[in-house]
């Protein structure tokens, strides 16, 4: 047996089916060798491990090799080119996913399309993605993701994008940056392969760029894309001119952002603007982004899927009102190093606008509650997800607005979903 660009691969052993080539990743949590007979045991055809493994091995095919990472990502380095698809490549702090899901549905009108799986964008995520993906796509949607310098000069590698696109610069992933500009360079890395031939980014980042590029902005006129809500309706421009009305139907004022986002790409893979309004009715938000539910006359709001000082700010000044208390049941942000006092400091000053009583999670969360504490606002502080339920359920009444935010490791969505 060999290992070709069209076998069906798998690095999580719980996820093996039938069939399958498990790759032995060594990660931070774990060594995928550890896991080969569990791979076996699920049906596994064979597993890529390292030439340093010398431990037991089950009875089936093995592919040695020196580094079964940089084997995967060739595989997909392979099967890009073999497919001959063009690849759109989107990067950003934020809102990466949602502009995927939108600009796939918008290209899907005229291409036929696979995208990045979930939030798969890492070193790891994005080789998969484009191993996993379904058929012969002509186009794939391909998130990128970092979190130090060099890691999308690596993935761009794997798959050059043809036009590749920023969708915001924030302190997100920072921990190991200097600040914002250090972070712009390294998503800038998205527009470094030879063939990206078209830069797409917001209005107001300056980065550095040698292509040719394109701008969008919901704020300013002068952007190529530029979006104007009225009510309902969206006026959409390109070139300073007005070339369609759409009806909008999500929510979030940062989603315009993404859609608008979406639109550049689709217009600069010759999607017309026909196609465009055709499709937005369509458009959906990924799970855990702002989704909204009312039980026993209370809002609740499922925005947990990750939490940045940006993402916070967006979703409480998206918040609807209520007949009663509009409650923020917000984790620490992660990942943040030395700009943690700061962010957090600023969620604490937009929640005293939005917010009527606040519940914290987490030893980052404590300058907030420092800062409610003195204002003489309601809060409740707690180091763990557990102890939140109870409480909640005892100080939401009906006619109350719950909104859930947090880091990932917080799964607030699970909170969401019990109360």
């Amino acid at each position: 047996m060999s290992l070709k660009v069209d076998s069906q691969v798998a690095c999580d052993s719980r996820k093996v089916k039938p069939g399958d080539i498990f790759f032995a990743l060594t990660g931070v949590r774990t060594d995928g060798h550890c896991h080969l007979f569990d791979a076996f045991e699920r049906g596994a055809k064979g597993a890529v491990v390292a030439a340093s493994y010398k431990g037991p091995r089950p009875d089936f095919d093995l592919f040695v090799v020196d580094d079964p990472l940089a084997t995967l990502q060739q595989l997909a380095r392979e099967r890009i080119a073999s497919l001959g698809a063009e690849v759109v490549g989107i990067t950003g702090s934020l809102g990466k996913t949602t502009i995927k899901q939108f600009a796939q549905e918008l290209l899907a009108t005229k291409y036929r399309t696979c995208a990045t799986l979930g939030n798969q964008n890492s070193q790891v995520g994005l080789p998969l993605s484009i191993l996993q993906a379904p058929g012969k796509p002509q186009v794939m949607v391909l998130e990128m993701g970092m979190t130090g310098e060099g890691q999308i000069a690596k993935l761009v590698q794997i798959a050059p994008p043809t036009v590749a696109l920023i969708s915001t610069i924030d302190l997100v992933h920072a921990e190991f940056f200097e600040g914002l500009e250090a972070i712009g360079r390294a998503k800038a890395e998205i527009f470094s392969h030879p063939k990206t031939r078209l830069a797409l980014l917001p209005e107001s980042l300056s980065l550095p760029c040698t292509l040719p590029k394109r701008t969008f902005s919901i704020t300013s006129p002068e952007a190529h894309f530029y979006l104007e809500q009225r009510g309902e309706t969206l006026y959409l421009f390109e070139g300073g001119i007005e070339q369609a009305r759409v009806s909008w139907h999500l929510h979030g004022k940062h989603n315009l952002h993404n859609y608008l986002a979406a639109i550049a790409l689709a217009r600069s893979m010759r999607v017309s603007w026909e196609q465009i309004e055709e499709a937005t009715p369509r458009l959906s938000l990924p799970s855990k982004r702002f989704e909204v539910v009312v039980r026993r006359n209370i809002t609740l709001i499922n925005d947990a899927y990750n939490s940045a000082a940006s993402s916070v700010c967006a979703a409480l000044e998206s918040l609807p009102k209520v007949e009663g208390k509009r409650i923020g049941v917000l984790s620490e942000m992660r990942e943040l190093g030395k700009f943690s006092l700061e962010c957090h400091e600023r969620i604490a000053e937009e929640a005293l606008k939005y917010l009527d009583h606040l519940i914290c999670i987490g030893q980052g969360c404590l300058p907030i509650k420092e800062k409610w504490e003195k204002m003489g606002r309601p809060i409740d502080w707690f180091e763990e997800r557990t102890q939140v339920l109870e409480h909640l359920r005892k100080v939401a009444r009906g006619g109350d607005l719950i909104l859930f935010k947090g880091a990932r490791p917080y799964a607030l969505e699970e909170l969401w979903e019990a109360f």
